[in-house]
């Protein structure tokens, strides 16, 4: 009896700490997992079962445990002996201890570094998307926690990211293609093919009125059990071909039931994985026309341009000015760290197109334990640009066609997609550029086309609509009248315009842009160039100016127009034109996003985003 007292005058909050670590040894996991919310014994023990149930089948990864640990004060009042040592364990360094899930990913992972080590991306299976889940996280969590020594090459850090982005793959039964990975053809599924054999079924039965017919009515009358020399055989067969009638509408209304199924769960995919391409497809430019130039003629026609070998005139005056200005603004040194890595892969899409090595921009993303040493790889290769791989400079070229017409190999835009490791280094290199240049103010203020937030096109549009009313006014291209301000040329990236007086202003202006394009053996785009001669407030017929060998600019008529950022003008911009052309367009792009069968999220998405494009 004394005893039972003796338990009971125990403080109520020490008793489930005690029981508990009498009724399990060492499982702090449980011991945590009961001292959140103390309660009755009963209770507590049935409990300790759903813990063990849940450390036994891997419920919570070491990480969640790890955070549960640390999210508990004991209940038990500490001694001042303990008191030391409890908090030197506290503010120690806590380790994982390693589950037999993690010991399985570090021998996949150390058999795929042994397989795929030094091997050739050639040679090596395709890496494809993945659709994100909680498994595959922890999965990648799993992996990146796993050491990385310090490699002596990017060869082989990228060997490393490899085999870690196979080894997810392999433990979540994503199957791994070839290089040589053909894209699938478009073939009629076979419920398509089932419904359709019995639409055609029904229609034979259904057919038309001849001798045969009346054979076969007197047949299918007897199959569906009616009698010929009934009274009500007419009847009975009017009813009966209008029964198949219905049956054939319903099969009808199946297939175009599916088929919006099927367009549906195609456009949300496309839009999410792809947005260029859904938008491609959207706008029609990829054209069903199913002909395309050989690839001999393709090779030919690029080959004439990019094995073309130049010398740039490196003594030109314009170049001298250029290196002696450029010694006025000394760049502090370039220090690449982690953050900086992260900072550039922040801003990337996780699936876009890799580069031969096949590793997307996920991987190093989420691998990010490769970012100290691939920090420390790109300072030496800042120091040394001989350490970089030549893979690293090798990309997989994809024509893309400009149009509908695929015919022409010229009407292809070259979109090259280099290795994401290359696209990281160049990436914070250009961030460091553009800190410089922005600090010294080295850009040109004729630039309008590579500016950070700046609306060049917008801009230069109203500048030049300004000038076109003062030429139509007879005026001279003036824009600020206070400080006598005129403009003689607009820049937008590599889209030249110039404005002149008259025509021999014009015409040594033209020579100062072709001694600059002859330096540096570029070359200009005559077809696409256009001369404009306005006199008295009107567009009038002029000559051809002849620039380049002898090369013509051809003479823009007062009926003509030419494209300039995107607007078709003349002598001015044709505003009411361009309004219909454009309530056209986005009335077109509305109904055809509508139709897309979007999500109501990718929907709204997408309108503002062509909307904004336009």
């Amino acid at each position: 009896m004394g005893s039972a007292v003796g338990q009971a005058a125990q403080p109520p909050e020490m008793a489930p700490y005690v029981r508990t670590r009498t009724l399990i040894e060492g499982k702090e996991e449980a011991l945590a997992w009961t001292e959140l919310e103390p309660v009755p014994l009963r209770f507590q023990i049935r409990e300790i079962g759903e813990v063990k149930l849940i450390l036994q089948n891997e419920k919570l990864s070491s990480v969640e445990l790890e955070v549960i640990k640390k999210s508990i004060r004991p209940h038990t009042i500490i001694t001042s002996e303990n008191t030391d040592a409890e908090t030197e364990e506290t503010h120690a360094e806590t380790k994982i201890e390693p589950t037999p899930q993690w010991n399985k990913t570090a021998q996949v992972f150390m058999k795929n570094m042994r397989m795929y080590e030094k091997v050739s991306p050639q040679d090596r299976p395709r890496i494809p998307r993945l659709k994100g889940s909680r498994r595959i996280l922890e999965c990648v969590e799993r992996k990146n926690s796993s050491s990385i020594q310090d490699h002596s090459s990017i060869e082989d850090l990228i060997d490393c990211v490899y085999a870690g982005a196979i080894t997810v793959c392999e433990e979540n039964g994503v199957r791994l293609f070839d290089k040589e990975f053909k894209p699938k053809e478009e073939n009629i599924p076979p419920w398509r093919t089932r419904l359709e054999r019995k639409i055609n079924n029904i229609r034979k039965t259904i057919g038309t009125p001849t001798r045969k017919m009346v054979k076969r009515v007197s047949r299918i009358a007897s199959q569906h059990h009616i009698k010929s020399h009934n009274e009500q055989l007419r009847q009975k067969l009017i009813i009966l071909s209008d029964t198949l009638k219905q049956k054939i509408k319903s099969l009808g209304n199946r297939i175009r039931r599916y088929n919006e199924r099927v367009k549906r769960y195609k456009n949300n995919q496309l839009f999410y994985k792809n947005p260029k391409q859904f938008y491609r497809t959207l706008e029609g430019t990829s054209s069903d026309n199913k002909t395309y130039p050989t690839p001999e003629s393709i090779h030919t026609t690029w080959k004439e341009i990019w094995s073309y070998s130049g010398d740039h005139d490196d003594e030109a005056f314009w170049i001298k000015e250029a290196e002696a200005e450029s010694n006025k603004y000394v760049m502090e040194q370039i220090i690449i760290t982690d953050q900086d890595i992260k900072t550039v892969l922040k801003k990337t899409n996780n699936w876009s197109a890799p580069g031969p090595d096949g590793i997307h921009n996920y991987w190093w993303k989420y691998f990010d334990s490769t970012h100290n040493h691939l920090a420390k790889l790109f300072q030496e290769a800042l120091k040394n640009p001989s350490i970089i791989p030549e893979s690293c400079t090798l990309g997989i070229t994809h024509m893309l066609p400009k149009g509908t017409n695929n015919e022409d190999p010229k009407n292809y835009r070259p979109i090259t997609c280099l290795p994401t490791i290359y696209k990281i280094l160049t990436g914070i290199l250009t961030q460091k550029l553009w800190r410089h240049v922005g600090r010294y103010n080295i850009m040109a203020r004729e630039q309008n086309g590579c500016r950070k937030n700046a609306k060049g096109c917008k801009e230069l549009l109203i500048i030049d609509t300004i000038i076109k009313k003062q030429a139509k006014k007879k005026q001279r291209y003036v824009i600020e009248k206070r400080n006598n301000t005129s403009i003689n040329h607009h820049l937008y990236i590599d889209d030249l315009k110039l404005y002149a007086a008259n025509e021999e202003q014009l015409m040594r202006e033209l020579k100062i842009v072709a001694s600059f394009t002859e330096t540096i053996k570029m070359e200009m785009g005559l077809d696409k160039c256009a001369v404009l001669h306005v006199k008295r407030g009107k567009l009038t017929e002029g000559e051809a100016m002849k620039v380049q060998d002898q090369n013509t600019i051809q003479t823009l008529g007062p009926e003509r127009t030419y494209k300039y950022l995107g607007i078709q003008q003349g002598l001015e911009i044709r505003n009411s034109e361009v309004k219909i052309i454009f309530k056209e367009k986005f009335i077109n792009r509305l109904k055809k996003i509508l139709q897309s069968k979007l999500n109501s999220k990718a929907m709204f998405t997408s309108i503002s985003t062509l909307g904004d494009s336009l």
